[in-house]
């Protein structure tokens, strides 16, 4: 049947034309003139397109019903290449999800153009702690943060987003929700700052793991006789740590729906900590949902 030209125009408007996870912008120029731009963005279903076979395909929607626009999210090629390959993860729910937080990020943005010079700096600010804190997918990140694993990208990310916010000048317009966003900065900080003082990089570097080496004597390399305790007391404080975070990050949402977007991750909800290998709870999956802050 094939997807008609208003649930493209719908598609591509509301996604600002760019991809749903990445951001990257999916048209570029092609040539000298103004008009000649290419669009490397793809047009991609939720559910599958087909009713019988391929990705996520299994679903009660109709045939034309999976050309429409609430079924479409707009992706590149990497990007649609990752969620056909990896469906366990993609579920038609997670991408509902990540197109709708997308949706909002770039409602945010687009309100830069429409508002105050104050609003503009507090939507840039959300919109780089969204994109350095990859809040659209946290949900999922949290299961590797458990289990004291971390990739560099998020890292960098988390220390950008510290010394980015450090660096405000306040225009103490909006005090409750610059006040929040400092919030963030400072649990963001502590939570990275322990992490990488008892974890260290892996093989080709991309990645960060546990330095279960750290809790060894350095000269017999044995462990030390209170290396369990130690490593207890390390992994108490990297959940804390977490918690907190994820605190703060939940009382932010909450701030920036009463002030500045009614939206901001409304959908999603509150975001939590996942530990679906049961790391923290005798190897039973669970969920945590924080709310208060913990005394470290």
């Amino acid at each position: 049947m094939g997807i008609n030209q208003k649930d493209l125009k719908i598609l591509w408007s509301k996604s600002a034309g760019r991809c749903s996870i990445c951001k990257q912008e999916l048209s570029v120029e092609s040539g000298s003139s103004p008009s000649s731009i290419t669009l490397i963005g793809e047009n991609c279903h939720i559910v599958g397109d087909k009713l019988n076979s391929g990705p996520r395909h299994q679903s009660n929607l109709s045939e034309e019903d999976r050309d429409r626009y609430p079924n479409l999210i707009l992706l590149c090629s990497n990007h649609h290449n990752e969620i056909d390959g990896d469906t366990t993860k993609y579920s038609i729910e997670y991408l509902h999800q990540i197109k709708a937080d997308h949706e909002i990020w770039v409602q945010t943005a687009l309100t830069q153009n429409q508002e105050t010079p104050n609003k503009r700096l507090y939507a840039n600010l959300l919109n780089l702690v969204v994109d350095k804190l990859y809040l659209s997918y946290l949900d999922s990140l949290t299961d590797d943060y458990v289990r004291l694993l971390m990739y560099t990208n998020e890292i960098d990310g988390m220390n950008s987003l510290v010394i980015q916010l450090k660096r405000v000048v306040w225009p103490r317009d909006k005090i409750e929700l610059e006040e929040a966003l400092q919030e963030v900065g400072k649990r963001v900080e502590k939570y990275i700052t322990h992490y990488t003082s008892i974890s260290s990089p892996r093989g080709d570097g991309t990645s960060w793991y546990e330095d279960k080496h750290r809790y060894n004597d350095v000269k017999t390399r044995l462990p030390y006789s209170d290396s369990s305790e130690n490593k207890e007391k390390d992994y108490k404080t990297h959940f804390n740590n977490l918690w907190n975070l994820t605190v703060s990050l939940n009382k932010l949402a909450e701030i920036v729906r009463s002030t500045i977007n009614p939206e901001f991750f409304l959908l999603q909800g509150d975001f939590i900590i996942s530990d679906e290998l049961g790391t923290t709870s005798d190897l039973v999956g669970c969920v945590y949902f924080p709310k208060e802050y913990v005394i470290i």
